[in-house]
């Protein structure tokens, strides 16, 4: 990658901006809407006349910014294209704003390889191309970084208050913000920074987070009084957030994997909910993960060395470990769930790092890229052409039920909820079915019932993984009715049963 003449360098640098943006717009609204989208929709879409502006920008647990802003967005229309559109723009931003951040911190052509890097990341497309606010963080958290840096450079009241200013928005995009808030400080506690005019300044800054997240903060104090928070290790299975603790000794190890080749290399995230152990994983995706962990590890090592060049190691070392150890803690108290998207204020470290360790002091650049570029690549057409890899289908199933559905049908609903409700416009009845929440024994009265007085009845099963594939809702229906037909779609079983004659 030459940059050395300056105009050819601009023209690269605006070619990978441009294919940023035209990779995340690509086939925008193909795949339907899942679960955690339609939830998304739903603390958005309600009319200003049920909830004013200011509670809907209070009462979002992940934070209130995003969904104010899709509030209004939404007003335009309801489709997957439009209402992802916001995260496919902050996805192609952010690699504008990745590369000024890399060729202030190292140089031109750290930034230029960073910035290819995001521009093609599967990680960043997986959420560059859904209705959830992770695109924009990373955008956000890209803009905090390129505010402390120059902050940490000149500290005083003008770079002071930009930096608390994006700070304090990029928390109110999400929660896990804060996770890069307690870094940002420990980092600055460890080099030794907390004096004269950056701890006098900084302290400013940190008074304009706190003012501005006053309100938002006040409504999480008041919600977590009103729940009971019980150490992971004294929680019986019905206390915990998701029933066992997701977090494990291969969780760790995931984090580089899915940052590298997001989801659609190798394992799909229904494999991984259904793969029993590392083991078995090791041995089903040895290739994809030795590819991930020996290339990507390795440029990643390479760029921890190459940093202590400009007096950064501290920098990437300390703040990636905070942000780590301070969701394994909230996870093990069972707040949250452990899930790579909320280590989503890690990712420009890690591209920063992958850019640093190619460039600075490399001399076989050419050869190593192509090994991070050709896995990045096959995962992104994976994404786009496998539908192993395809969200739940819920918007297909729903068209199927509707174009072949009669009047009378029941259609029992196993492991989808809203997204049935958002896509389903007829009127026959639905009946939920919750393992989770019920016993087995209550299930099979309620299904024994709809078998026994309807002549038509569709099971609509979704995310299996997390209902059980042992539930009894198939065999009832088979005992007393017949198979009428059968699809599958991706994360989706949809079976038509009529009622057996006489």
């Amino acid at each position: 990658m030459n940059v050395d003449k300056r105009g050819s360098g601009a023209i690269l640098k605006w070619l990978i901006i441009a294919s940023g943006f035209f990779i995340r717009f690509w086939q925008l609204g193909k795949q339907s809407f899942w679960v955690d989208e339609i939830i998304s929709l739903g603390m958005f879409k309600s009319p200003s006349s049920d909830i004013s502006y200011f509670r809907k920008f209070l009462w979002d647990v992940h934070a209130p910014l995003y969904s104010l802003l899709l509030h209004f967005w939404s007003m335009v229309s309801q489709s997957e294209f439009w209402l992802r559109t916001p995260s496919a723009l902050a996805g192609g931003i952010s690699v504008f704003f990745l590369y000024k951040w890399l060729k202030e911190t190292f140089n031109e052509k750290a930034a230029l390889t960073g910035s290819l890097l995001l521009a093609i990341s599967p990680f960043s497309l997986y959420y560059s191309q859904e209705l959830r606010a992770y695109a924009m963080l990373n955008l956000f958290v890209i803009l905090s970084l390129i505010a402390f840096r120059r902050f940490d450079i000149k500290p005083n009241l003008k770079s002071a208050a930009t930096l608390g200013f994006v700070l304090a928005l990029t928390c109110l995009i999400h929660t896990s913000a804060l996770l890069l808030c307690i870094g940002l400080f420990v980092y600055s506690v460890a080099a030794g920074k907390l004096k004269g005019d950056f701890l006098r300044y900084g302290s400013g800054a940190v008074l304009i987070v706190v003012v501005i997240l006053s309100p938002w903060i006040y409504r999480e104090i008041t919600y977590l009084q009103s729940i009971e928070i019980k150490n992971i290790a004294s929680s019986s299975t019905g206390d915990k957030l998701r029933g066992d603790l997701t977090l494990n000794i291969w969780s760790y190890p995931y984090i580089l994997y899915a940052l590298a080749s997001g989801y659609s290399f190798g394992p799909s995230l229904r494999e991984l909910h259904t793969i029993i152990s590392g083991i078995e994983l090791i041995e089903d995706f040895w290739i994809e993960l030795g590819v991930v962990y020996l290339f990507f590890g390795g440029v990643l090592i390479n760029g921890y060395l190459k940093s202590r060049r400009f007096k950064l190691l501290l920098f990437f070392a300390v703040i990636p470990v905070c942000v780590i150890i301070s969701l394994t803690i909230i996870v093990l108290y069972n707040i949250k769930v452990f899930n790579v998207r909320y280590l989503t204020v890690l990712f420009p470290f890690f591209i920063a790092l992958l850019a640093a360790g190619l460039t600075l002091n490399s001399s076989k650049y050419n050869f190593v890229i192509i090994f991070l570029v050709i896995p990045m690549l096959i995962s992104d057409f994976n994404y786009f052409t496998n539908d192993k890899y395809f969200r739940d289908d819920i918007r297909g199933a729903v068209e199927i039920i509707m174009e072949n559905e009669m009047k009378g049908d029941i259609i029992t609903l196993l492991g989808v909820n809203e997204g049935f409700d958002h896509y389903y416009s007829g009127e026959n009845t639905n009946v939920r079915i919750f393992p989770l929440g019920s016993s087995f024994d209550t299930d099979i009265g309620k299904i024994s019932k709809i078998a026994g007085k309807a002549d038509r009845v569709w099971l609509f099963k979704c995310r299996e993984w997390a209902r059980r594939k042992d539930h009894p809702a198939t065999e009832v229906y088979s005992r007393r009715m017949k198979v009428v037909e059968e699809w599958k779609l991706p994360g989706i079983k949809l079976i038509l049963f009529k009622k057996l004659p006489g």
